[in-house]
This record gives C-alpha cells, sequence and structure tokens, in this order.
C-alpha cells in the first residue's frame, strides 16, 4: 500500500514538473532613446516584456533623465546661474543654457561639448574604451549602469567636485502631469502603450504604425488609444525587448 502511494506521489510530481516545463516564463529589457524622424530624445527609455510561452503578459516603461536635451523634458545636467558660478570657466554655453564641462558618474569622468542633436554630448573612459554616453547607454550593459546611478558630481577646471546634480526620471519630475495637451496626460499615454503590448504582442511591423485621424496611433487596424507623437519609438523598443526575451 505504502508503495502504490509513493509511486503516485512520484508521479504527481512528475506531472507537476512537466506542466513547469512547458509553462515558460521570460523577461527582455531594452534601453533606447527616440531615433524616429522628428523626435529629439530626452530620456533613456527602459521597456521589458514578461513573456509566457512567447505571449506578453507584462509591459513596463521606466525612463531616466539624460544630462540635455533640446526638447521635452530638461536634462539633469542643466545648471543654474548659482551652480555655474561655482565651476567657473569649467562651463558649456549653449545658446543661453549652461552645462558643465564635465561630471564625475559612477567613477568615470564624462567630458562635454556642443552637440546639434542634445544641447551638450558627453564622452568618457568605460573600461578602457571611449564611448559616447547617449551611445553607451543605449546597450544593454550601459542603460542597466545608467539606471543604477543616482547622482552625478560636478567638476570644475581643477577636477574637483563643487556640486551635485540628482539623475531623476520621467516619474520623479512628474512629467507630463501639471500640463499635456490631452486627458489622458503623460503617464496615461504610457499606460496605453503598455496596455496595446499585452493585449496584442508585437507581432507587427512598424510600417502599419500610424495615426489615425482623431489623433490617437493605431497598429494596422489596432489602436493604442496612445495620442503621444514618440509612440512608435516605445514600439520599435519593444519588439527588441521582445527578441531579448527569446
Amino acid at each position: 500500500m505504502n508503495r502504490r502511494i509513493l509511486v503516485l506521489v512520484m508521479a504527481l510530481l512528475l506531472c507537476a514538473l512537466s506542466a513547469c516545463a512547458l509553462a515558460q516564463t521570460t523577461t527582455g529589457t531594452a534601453y533606447g532613446i527616440y531615433s524616429m524622424e522628428g523626435e529629439h530624445a530626452d530620456s533613456l527609455i527602459r521597456l521589458t516584456l514578461t513573456c509566457e510561452d512567447g505571449a506578453v503578459t507584462a509591459a513596463q516603461i521606466d525612463e531616466k533623465l539624460i544630462p540635455a536635451s533640446v526638447g521635452g523634458a530638461a536634462g539633469w545636467a542643466v545648471l543654474s546661474e548659482e551652480t555655474a558660478a561655482l565651476l567657473g570657466d569649467a562651463v558649456i554655453d549653449v545658446n543661453g543654457t549652461k552645462y558643465p564641462a564635465s561630471f564625475l558618474l559612477d567613477g568615470v569622468t564624462f567630458t562635454g561639448a556642443t552637440d546639434e542633436a542634445y544641447g551638450a554630448a558627453y564622452t568618457g573612459t568605460v573600461n578602457g574604451t571611449d564611448v559616447a554616453l547617449m551611445d553607451y547607454i543605449c546597450t544593454d550593459e550601459g542603460g542597466a549602469w545608467y539606471f543604477a546611478c543616482e547622482q552625478a558630481e560636478l567638476l570644475d577646471a581643477s577636477g574637483a567636485s563643487v556640486a551635485t546634480a540628482e539623475i531623476g526620471t520621467k516619474a520623479s519630475i512628474e512629467h507630463g502631469v501639471a500640463f499635456w495637451p490631452s486627458e489622458i496626460k503623460y503617464p496615461g499615454n504610457i499606460e496605453r502603450i503598455c496596455a496595446f503590448l499585452v493585449q496584442n504582442g508585437v507581432d507587427y511591423a512598424m510600417e502599419d504604425v500610424a495615426m489615425g485621424e482623431d489623433g490617437a496611433w493605431a497598429v494596422a487596424d489596432v489602436t493604442t488609444g496612445a495620442t503621444l507623437a514618440g509612440t512608435p519609438n516605445y514600439l520599435l523598443l519593444a519588439m527588441q525587448a521582445f527578441e531579448n526575451a527569446k
């Protein structure tokens, strides 16, 4: 009798293990900035998809602010007059907006120069390789590293740290909440994009993404409900995150 019970228990365990093996849950993350024509980057986007047996079951979008931008959320490296005075000559002036000439980020010194795309662009040496900050943080390694950074040390001409700058997120500064041209606000747009991905997955082509007459983006004949101009950028990153989840 005991042997029969043992055999039954073992059989049930094998069935349970087989079911777990069949139901595979994976997670994929992609990092990127706005890459569509006419859109200016104002954050590093982290898009994470959770998939079960190849189907998207959860989607999350987080956005870390970048040092400088020419539109949207202001860069965290924009200097107040007081902080600019502390830095002295170690300042970059771009059309009246001041940025630090260099800063220290998690032990890495980044040096700035004027840049048409961002206002100010920074380069540094990471693991022995010279990198452009905005290129590096779009990689899996660089994106994870940058999201872990909470503040930067601003350096004067001698290389001394004279001030710090907090590196927030769009959520922490409530971007698009106080003012937005639609009732759903910026966070509502992000929620709709995530909901679309869970309901429909990423089996689409970017040429099928288009804005409807009502101002909402649609994928083929399915509306996302999102009116955000940069919606295609998130949908493109979602495809990359899904590939990373495989």
